[in-house]
């Protein structure tokens, strides 16, 4: 359990590297929409709460319901 936790938060973190979500506070809307369809595709697969999947992201819900 652990192993699969850690390969999806460091998957997470690589994405956020690649999304440019490092030190953000607005999103465009491209990077909107890609957050969007990642944290759809990490709750279906992985079935962690939504609040989980941000903080990995490192995109506060304010930003996300925005």
């Amino acid at each position: 359990m652990r192993r699969v936790v850690a390969e999806i938060t460091e998957e997470n973190l690589e994405l956020k590297k690649t999304l440019g979500l490092a030190g953000r506070a607005r999103l465009s809307a491209q990077q909107k929409q890609d957050v969007l369809a990642l944290v759809d595709a990490t709750q279906r697969r992985s079935e962690w709460p939504l609040d989980s999947i941000l903080a990995c992201l490192g995109v506060a819900r304010s930003v996300y319901f925005a």
